[in-house]
């Protein structure tokens, strides 16, 4: 048909890469130089992890697959402007990976080179706008759910983990309960107990005592500073 594109996906990425060679963007996205290369070459298909960098670095992921709509993105806090506007573009040298910052998943410790499941942030982004230290925060991917439509399964939130956001048990946490992490709106009951209170209206509330809440079973891993999800 005449409307569908005639770039594939992998040509498509190949130009997002513009100059940089394979090794200089699997190292911005996070996967090995080879996988990227299946990537273009059509041999494999970009999982949703990779997926999800690229929009984190201001690519329509709609033109991306289809090769319909705008390239890029205009989000605050995503990496775009590194991005190649026209095949000619020279790549910006003075972007720097100081700039930014690779939160990892609640599991992962922030140097392990299994970066698949992390985010990459404008540190300004970060300190500035947000007020954070990029120092105590984890990326939780939510699971299940209980917290629709407020935080749907597959969104990810940023975790603030600093000691002074666990004094006032109000708000929206991350918990650890057992070997498995939730997410909850936390609100304080007399007697020093606490509720833990679910969006999503079919799922039930429970309370538990505050003291219990913080011990090593029943831990308070974060406050959620940050949310994002994809258009549904």
């Amino acid at each position: 048909m005449d409307n569908e594109p005639k770039e594939s996906l992998g040509q498509r990425l190949t130009f997002v890469r513009g100059r940089q060679n394979l090794a200089q963007f699997a190292k911005r996205t996070g996967v090995h130089k080879n996988t990227l290369a299946r990537y273009e070459s059509g041999e494999r298909s970009p999982d949703s992890n990779f997926l999800a960098v690229i929009a984190h670095l201001g690519i329509n992921l709609h033109w991306l697959i289809t090769g319909q709509g705008q390239q890029r993105l205009s989000v605050q806090g995503v990496h775009a402007d590194w991005v190649q506007e026209e095949p000619d573009e020279p790549y910006r040298q003075e972007q720097s990976s100081n700039d930014y910052v690779r939160v990892s998943e609640l599991g992962q410790a922030q140097n392990s080179h299994l970066l698949h499941n992390s985010l990459a942030f404008r540190r300004d982004f970060l300190v500035s706008e947000l007020k954070l230290d990029p120092d105590h925060l984890h990326a939780y991917r939510v699971s299940g759910d209980s917290m629709a439509p407020t935080f749907n399964h597959g969104d990810w939130v940023l975790v603030d983990s600093r000691p002074q956001q666990m004094m006032s048990l109000e708000g929206y946490f991350v918990l650890k309960f057992a070997d498995a992490l939730i997410v909850r709106r936390l609100q304080p009951l007399p007697e020093a107990r606490v509720a833990l209170i679910c969006a999503n209206p079919q799922c039930l509330d429970s309370e538990i005592s505050g003291h219990k809440l913080l011990s090593d079973s029943h831990r308070v891993l974060g406050r959620v500073v940050w949310s994002g999800q994809a258009l549904r």
